[in-house]
């Protein structure tokens, strides 16, 4: 799949690519964890662990699964589906929402959210992997801060492929 060759051209030894994967809905964003988590593996010989889920942007819960599982002898890909409409959200600093498909990434505010981002980030073994149905362009001019230089260090903009 050239979108996860695109992401594993980017991995390095010690350096996971955060990733924003942008589309209309239905064209197979979040299909594509999986598939980089194979790939991941294969490339790495270390087991790959997708976390996603409303509760992925509590830091504390999700850094205490990781740490549980064991935080060097595997590579984690942190799934934030629909982050656009979490962003959305955490601007307007309310805490939940209730979508077609369940419940989609929810932090308390801009704060949290962006602190939650920025700490993940900072491990090696994690990789955030977000999508969103609005294009990178459109989501960087709405909402900079969450989307800034260095937070998501590989935006794709997938074709509409339905």
């Amino acid at each position: 799949m050239d979108i996860c060759n695109k992401i594993l051209e980017q991995c390095a030894p010690g350096k996971l690519p955060s990733c924003l994967i942008c589309g209309k809905p239905g064209i197979g964003k979040t299909s594509v964890a999986p598939i980089l988590a194979e790939m991941l593996t294969k490339k790495y010989n270390k087991n790959v662990v997708i976390y996603s889920g409303f509760d992925i942007l509590n830091e504390k819960h999700t850094m205490g699964m990781i740490f549980e599982k064991g935080i060097h002898d595997k590579l984690y890909i942190l799934c934030i589906d629909d982050v656009d409409i979490g962003i959305q959200f955490a601007d307007q600093n309310k805490d939940i929402l209730q979508t077609g498909k369940g419940k989609c990434a929810i932090a308390r505010n801009k704060v949290s959210y962006n602190r939650a981002l920025d700490i993940f980030k900072t491990f090696t073994q994690i990789m955030i992997f977000a999508t969103a149905n609005t294009s990178a362009d459109e989501l960087t001019a709405k909402f900079p801060s969450y989307v800034r230089e260095g937070r998501f260090d590989i935006k794709i903009n997938m074709p509409d492929t339905k």
